[in-house]
């Protein structure tokens, strides 16, 4: 994406030295010709960075098993912190799709992929396959689920949440 902005600026910069015309008026200037548009190929990848740089959260932020290990006894006794947070992350990040509706699809993308991830705490992946199959209907943004690789367990999980 950078380079094709910088080869973009330079294009520019080239056409600008080239020009030897006349000096244009005020309201030319502004003036934009389909000569002067240079359509910039879009890789998929990048639009899939790009979706995922709009959100506030990334799967690898979320707790994961090894993460777990690390608990003290009194932490595994209660619900730990950790994944509590990421709970409430999750939760923002939906809010915030619900009012930017150009962040729901990579928003839907991210609850997926965590689905997904068997390194995340089961809870968390069970609460974002939870989300995903909530959002949705609501944001009328449908997803072929059969293509993603979500165990029996953390679906049944899902099922559970309130």
């Amino acid at each position: 994406m950078i380079a094709a902005g910088i080869l973009l600026v330079a294009f520019i910069f080239l056409k600008k030295e080239e020009d030897t015309s006349v000096p244009k008026t005020a309201v030319e200037e502004t003036m934009t010709t389909e000569e002067s548009i240079v359509p910039v190929p879009r890789n998929e990848d990048e639009e899939t960075e790009e979706e995922a740089m709009k959100l506030s959260l990334r799967v690898d932020d979320l707790p994961t098993m090894k993460d777990m290990q690390d608990l003290t006894e009194e932490e595994l006794h209660s619900t730990p912190i950790v994944v509590t947070k990421a709970g409430e992350s999750i939760g923002l990040l939906i809010e915030d799709a619900d009012k930017n509706p150009e962040k729901q699809e990579a928003t839907l993308k991210l609850l997926l992929s965590c689905s997904e991830n068997k390194d995340v705490v089961p809870a968390i992946r069970a609460l974002c396959w939870k989300k995903t199959l909530v959002q949705m209907p609501v944001w009328n943004k449908p997803v072929p689920l059969s293509e993603y690789d979500v165990p029996l367990e953390i679906k049944l999980l899902g099922e559970k949440l309130d």
